[in-house]
């Protein structure tokens, strides 16, 4: 009996330092620099129309939430709705990430982004707006995008 009491009297203040002990705090600095590598990869797919390449950096059940539409689910959706964009003309898109934050393999970034489109033969259409993204770290600790959301900062047009 005695020799339990002072195994209980050793062990219990490791019993008390592991079960108050936290998680590791999420390195938003680390996350945030993988992040921005993919919104330039991002921007440079879109440069050359790349709606294959664009789509792969999104999670195979990623939602599209693209403004004035219906909701996109998967892959393969969404990689129709950026090869639609991207038939409108010659793309230019900067991407910048503002905020990261996050817990475990969940980021969620808020940002601004400055598009212009330059369709053949015409002049350019230019947007700037802000977005929301939702990231999912994946098994090869690779980030995706998991959800995705923007709009414009230009007024609406009138009809």
């Amino acid at each position: 009996m005695k020799r339990f009491v002072i195994l209980l009297v050793y062990s219990l203040p490791l019993l008390l330092i592991s079960c108050t002990q936290q998680k590791a705090e999420f390195d938003s600095a680390s996350v945030k620099k993988i992040i921005d590598e993919n919104n330039t990869a991002f921007g440079n797919y879109s440069a050359k129309g790349d709606s294959v390449s664009v789509a792969n950096l999104y999670t195979e059940d990623a939602v599209l939430l693209p403004p004035n539409s219906a909701m996109v689910k998967g892959r393969d959706g969404i990689e129709s709705v950026w090869g639609s964009f991207f038939r409108l003309g010659k793309i230019d898109i900067k991407l910048t990430a503002e905020d990261v934050y996050g817990e475990g393999s969940i980021a969620v970034e808020t940002g601004k982004y400055d598009l212009t489109i330059q369709p053949e033969g015409t002049t350019p259409i230019k947007d700037h707006g802000k977005y929301i993204v939702v990231w999912q770290k994946q098994s090869n600790n690779s980030w995706k995008l998991k959800r995705d959301i923007w709009n414009s900062n230009l007024p609406a047009a009138s009809n």
